[in-house]
């Protein structure tokens, strides 16, 4: 399975390009670098070609007019490509390092999320090497001079920012392997959280409100089973959905304000409805295709460079 780099923000659950509330059926094939994007009841139907096949995906609303803006990070480079949807026009901001460092470092990952509240994404990369993230928050309009720079988690470590504590602002998070265990820096309070949750290896990393009430639960995707943490009881609720070879696509597909569980599997969409909740099938893509709502799920231990 492909996954390329997460991105987490309460700004938006998941991809949506037409603006209707609900995630959008969407994806990116590598062979031609065409953005396919598609609304449930086939009313809206869009293709876009942007960026290359090394490339880092990040679609976020960076221009705070409510839809999805395309847009990646180009490790060669260190610039972020964004075509924004408000007024077509391409925005560059050159933020991170590039691929791998001279002295033998890794190179950054893109952890886009909405840090500052503002209802717009903010750019931001995690450090792997430092264990710094370094924010550039788009209420200063990317003002690089005025760039935030907070130092949380490890080499090894998964950074998964989301909001956890329901405040409307992305708090950092990372998860380390080693201990199987996420350590959230709420950006409420300041507040350290820690919880033990998953198995590193074969669990699939990712959290998301699933329970409909503004906050981000910790949950993974093992072997066909979504185990979530409820924010809400503090029970932990599996949910068997998906095989093990299915790539997990969670978002809100139904507009309810809770992410359903989803999965891609060669070119299906299978999705559990949390209004209904009902189970229904969207036939689009190809099986080499990277659909978009995968971006926030992330690998549980950091593949070796």
């Amino acid at each position: 399975m492909v996954f390329a780099s997460a991105i987490s923000s309460p700004v938006k659950a998941a991809v949506d390009f037409d603006h209707d509330g609900k995630a959008d059926f969407a994806l990116f094939r590598p062979s031609n670098k065409v953005w396919y994007s598609q609304s449930a009841d086939k009313s809206s139907f869009n293709a876009f070609r942007w960026g290359l096949v090394t490339d880092k995906l990040v679609p976020a609303d960076y221009d705070g007019d409510g839809q999805t803006d395309i847009a990646v990070w180009r490790p060669e480079d260190g610039i972020w490509y964004i075509s924004r949807s408000s007024d077509s026009r391409v925005q560059y901001v050159r933020w991170g390092t590039t691929t791998i460092h001279p002295t033998g470092g890794l190179e950054d990952v893109p952890v886009v999320g909405d840090y500052d509240g503002d209802g717009t994404a903010d750019i931001a990369v995690w450090r792997p090497d430092s264990g710094e993230w370094f924010l550039l928050r788009s209420s200063t309009a990317f003002d690089q001079t005025r760039y935030e720079r907070v130092r949380w988690g490890k080499l090894g470590d998964v950074p998964v920012q989301a909001d956890y504590d329901g405040d409307g602002r992305t708090d950092i998070a990372v998860f380390r392997p080693w201990e199987n265990r996420w350590y959230i820096m709420q950006s409420s309070d300041g507040h350290i959280r820690y919880e033990t949750f998953g198995r590193a290896g074969n669990d699939l990393l990712l959290p998301a409100d699933y329970t409909g009430d503004g906050k981000a639960d910790i949950a993974v995707y093992r072997g066909g089973t979504w185990f979530v943490l409820n924010s809400k009881t503090r029970e932990v609720e599996p949910f068997a959905f998906g095989f093990a070879d299915d790539v997990p696509v969670p978002a809100d597909y139904d507009g309810d304000g809770a992410t359903d569980f989803a999965v891609y599997r060669k070119g299906i969409w299978y999705i559990n409805d949390s209004s209904t909740p009902q189970f229904r099938t969207f036939n689009f893509g190809l099986d080499t295709d990277i659909p978009l709502n995968s971006l926030d799920v992330k690998q549980s231990i950091v593949s070796a460079p």
